[in-house]
């Protein structure tokens, strides 16, 4: 669906109409937790399952009556052709691909970004279930309409990002993130308000993080964009399994503190990965490429490289026309000498 929606929006609202699509998907992962937490207070959990199936034969309907008959881009090859480069898109041939995966807009930065969001909800049950709080299933499972609030208002930083360098969303969703886990950190075991808190700041971190790389990377290859949203989902897979499997071991041997600290250190290693690259760097490591932050700079600044390039193509075909110009003097006065002699020969020497 993201690739999809990154085709057929126009590049400059394709931040503003992926926010949109992603809010879809977040929407269904808070709205899983309500649902699922009303269920299991009043019937068996196994109807949660249940729920699920009934709803994926749903949403497949759906598909096929709503989606546009959007045509191949690559009908050339086989299926074998197209996903054969996968691993070296993954490993090497993309550096943009290979940070937006570990964190949510690198690769590097994408899977630390992941981590923190799963480890967040998965030991938040924990939390509210042990002291002091000792809440129900139900109760646990209405604090995802809290995180429902922090996706909501995902197109309108949407829109804030279709005018920011990709790399300044991506430091800004950390931001936000790595403030919400200070607060879980410091207070989410103490004071209820604080997990509400997180709750919501939380999910808007993850939204611009996703929204940025998702971004940036559909931005690499139009042709590709499935392929490259293939390495994107992964990366955000393995963050999930990475944050959801770490946080409860630490928590079930070592406490609130010890999981929630762990957040921490991940949003660090994705802030070290992120400024190890500055936002326009071609190489893997470093600031090569500058450190413009502004988009409609950077898009101003290319258009004048572009028209500079333009004048000097024309500047080099003015000065091959001038160096030519005595070649082509003589050339029409050797012409014009022919023509005379065969005017004075009457007509009978040829013109070469």
């Amino acid at each position: 669906m993201v690739p999809l929606t990154a085709d057929l929006a126009p590049p400059e609202k394709r931040g503003k109409a992926i926010s949109i699509t992603i809010s879809g998907l977040m929407l269904g992962v808070l709205v899983a937790r309500v649902l699922s937490g009303i269920i299991a207070e009043f019937s068996s959990w196994r109807n949660v399952y249940w729920m699920s199936v009934g709803l994926q034969y749903l949403i497949l309907i759906m598909l096929w009556w709503t989606l546009p008959d959007y045509p191949a881009k690559v009908t050339d090859v086989g299926y074998l052709q197209i996903v054969r480069p996968l691993p070296a898109v993954s490993t090497g041939l993309q550096p943009d691909l290979y940070l937006a995966a570990l964190e949510h807009g690198n690769i590097l930065v994408q899977v630390p970004h992941l981590a923190v969001f799963t480890n967040w909800w998965t030991t938040l049950t924990f939390l509210l279930t042990d002291a002091p709080y000792k809440y129900t299933t139900l109760e646990i499972g209405l604090f995802g309409l809290v995180g429902l609030c922090g996706v909501l208002i995902a197109p309108f930083t949407g829109k804030l990002l279709d005018g920011m360098v990709g790399w300044v969303g991506q430091l800004a969703a950390l931001s936000i993130q790595l403030c919400s886990q200070v607060i879980a950190v410091g207070a989410a075991k103490k004071n209820i308000s604080a997990v509400v808190i997180v709750c919501f700041i939380l999910d808007i971190g993850l939204q611009m993080g996703q929204v940025s790389n998702g971004t940036r990377i559909y931005a690499l290859d139009a042709n590709a964009r499935a392929r490259l949203n293939s390495i994107f989902i992964i990366s955000l897979f393995l963050g999930q399994m990475t944050g959801s499997s770490a946080g409860s071991s630490l928590y079930d041997h070592h406490g609130w503190t010890a999981s929630s600290s762990l957040s921490v250190g991940f949003l660090v290693l994705a802030f070290l990965f992120l400024v190890s690259r500055g936002p326009h760097a071609q190489k893997w490591v470093g600031w090569d490429g500058g450190a413009r932050l502004s988009k409609v700079k950077v898009e101003a600044e290319q258009r004048d490289t572009s028209a500079q390039v333009i004048d000097l193509e024309r500047l080099g075909e003015k000065e091959v026309s001038q160096d030519r110009q005595p070649e082509l003097d003589s050339d029409l006065a050797k012409r014009g000498g022919a023509v005379a002699c065969h005017e004075g020969n009457g007509g009978n020497t040829s013109v070469k």
